[in-house]
């Protein structure tokens, strides 16, 4: 089967879509919240000053650049720059503080930062722990601004006679951190033909045409649905794209509307959100045709068929992860679609589900979901300064997702969910190891094991410790909370500790028995939700 735009795949970067677009000059490129918009021609000649200011201070081709912020028409510049002088764009989780910042600064090999200026103060907290040499910071703040340098002087610079760095489109753009499996989170090398796979897969599953208008709710920048939602895709369709700062249920189909989006991408939690929100009269009057992104398995049946039957939006169910090349890769499309099913690669690729021994498992059967692309370079390059890790996924010439599923007798995929050491929670996956790993700092802890349990509100998970202390550590619930408040992401802080005697562990390997713990009730753990409550009282 032909793969679409090969013209494209085989001789762009994402310099080049710049430069294409740049023709489409006062077109709205990317509005944030409604009063921060950039034009085609803008992000052009803007990504362009970037790129030559880093290029005099000496950013060499491959160097990586961290970015921390929060979503802004400057992370697209910053990305585009990026591509101009063939480095290498990682931007990282906002939320992430203390050892959670440290280590994940460190990984990413850079000596450089942009970040938002009501950032710097946690940053300050971990600088002298980190690598970083240089830091530019986008607005301003509290801090002592004789330290660092202003990213508004880099974008303000004259460009001179700059010509973008050689660049070949296997080469990697971007780093995208995302929870693995085993192990403290990856970062994903992506290329610029990895970015540029997807905008021809949203341009076809979407049916997306330059008079389209995409809205983006509730995502980040520094994840990948929300670079390829908000700035590959619809820019390689010539698209406007809206995203906001934050999500906002109550004002999640007034911003669609204002912004007349016809293209949406609602995640699982923010659809059970916002089913949340009372009926009215409005929930028809939109502009939206079709909903790509809403991954089948992160929420309920009836969420999702509620969802698409309050708005009258339809639903293309996906399967999707950074690895495997992001969003889209296997989608329904608006002529081939099957309830509960994620669709299928179409050209993109091939997967398959196996058992425990890599085995090909019958069609209906439950085993984990692997796969492989139909072209090359559509995929990870591989994992940052973990080659063996990318290597141990790749055994026998399939991606292993880690993700449980089957395939139908017409080879509609169907997810049915995570392994046991993967949960997520609001959007964000987390690996239970990083955060077992913080908590066995606490003193007196003396084995620990983190799952997943259901969370009935948002239909995805809540992160439970079970935590063994010594008897006569006097550790509590409140201690090992508050410490794991201090060093990790707030997303990955576990809203449920309980104390335990043991954990199972198996005979063979004597491994944790981490299915036996998720089966438990929640029984009477301490709940930290319930605990601040009363504390605000």
């Amino acid at each position: 089967m032909e793969i679409p735009g090969t013209e494209i795949l085989n001789n762009w970067t994402l310099w080049t879509l710049v430069e294409e677009r740049s023709s489409l000059g006062d077109k709205p490129m990317l509005t944030v919240d409604a009063d921060e918009t950039i034009t085609y021609g803008e992000l052009y000649e803007r990504s362009k000053r970037v790129a030559a200011s880093l290029h005099r201070l000496g950013v060499a081709p491959g160097e990586t650049i961290a970015s921390i912020g929060y979503n802004s028409t400057d992370q697209a510049v910053l990305l585009y720059a990026c591509a101009a002088i063939g480095a290498v764009w990682v931007p990282l989780n906002l939320s992430l503080v203390g050892d959670d910042l440290v280590y994940t600064l460190n990984d990413t090999n850079s000596v450089n930062l942009v970040i938002d200026a009501e950032l710097v103060p946690k940053y300050q907290e971990v600088a002298n722990r980190v690598a970083i040499q240089r830091v530019f910071v986008r607005g301003e703040g509290q801090y002592d601004t004789s330290q660092y340098g202003s990213f508004v002087d880099l974008a303000n610079a004259d460009a001179g006679d700059f010509k973008p760095a050689p660049c070949e489109p296997q080469e990697a753009i971007a780093v995208i951190y995302t929870g693995g499996s085993t192990g403290l989170p990856k970062g994903v090398l992506a290329s610029h033909t990895y970015f540029l796979a997807f905008g021809l897969r949203y341009q076809e599953i979407a049916e997306a045409t330059p008079d389209d208008i995409h809205y983006t709710g509730a995502l980040q920048l520094y994840h990948v649905g929300g670079q390829q939602f908000t700035i590959i895709g619809p820019m390689l369709c010539g698209m406007s794209s809206h995203i906001s700062r934050w999500f906002s249920a109550s004002k999640y189909w007034e911003r669609a509307r204002a912004c007349s989006a016809t293209i949406i991408d609602p995640n699982g939690p923010m659809m059970a959100t916002i089913m949340r929100q009372p009926p009215s009269e409005l929930d028809t009057q939109h502009n939206v045709r079709i909903a790509v992104g809403a991954g089948t398995g992160s929420v309920s049946d009836d969420v999702r068929d509620g969802f698409a039957d309050r708005f009258k939006v339809p639903l293309m169910g996906v399967y999707a992860q950074t690895e495997v090349g992001g969003c889209l890769w296997c989608s329904e499309r608006m002529y081939e679609r099957r309830l509960g099913s994620c669709g299928k690669p179409g050209q993109w690729g091939e997967v398959a589900v196996v058992d425990e021994r890599d085995r090909p498992v019958p069609p209906g059967t439950v085993g984990e979901l692997v796969a492989r692309p139909t072209y090359p370079n559509t995929f990870m390059i591989g994992f940052l300064n973990k080659p063996e890790q990318a290597v141990r996924a790749w055994r026998n010439l399939w991606h292993h997702t880690g993700d449980l599923g089957y395939l139908d007798e017409d080879g509609f995929v169907y997810f049915i969910g995570r392994q046991a050491h993967w949960l997520r929670r609001r959007g964000e996956n987390i690996s239970s190891y990083e955060v077992e790993q913080c908590i066995d700092h606490v003193p007196g802890v003396v084995e620990v094991a983190v799952v997943g349990v259901p969370d009935l509100e948002i239909g995805e998970e809540d992160v439970k410790a079970f935590v063994v202390a010594d008897e006569n550590s006097g550790v509590t619930a409140e201690a090992v909370h508050a410490f794991c408040s201090e060093n990790l992401a707030y997303f990955k802080v576990p809203r449920y500790i309980e104390f335990v005697d043991t954990l199972p562990h198996s005979a063979a390997k004597n491994e944790i028995e981490r299915h036996k713990l998720k089966n438990l009730p929640l029984g009477d753990c301490w709940d930290a939700r319930t605990a601040i409550q009363a504390a605000s009282k």
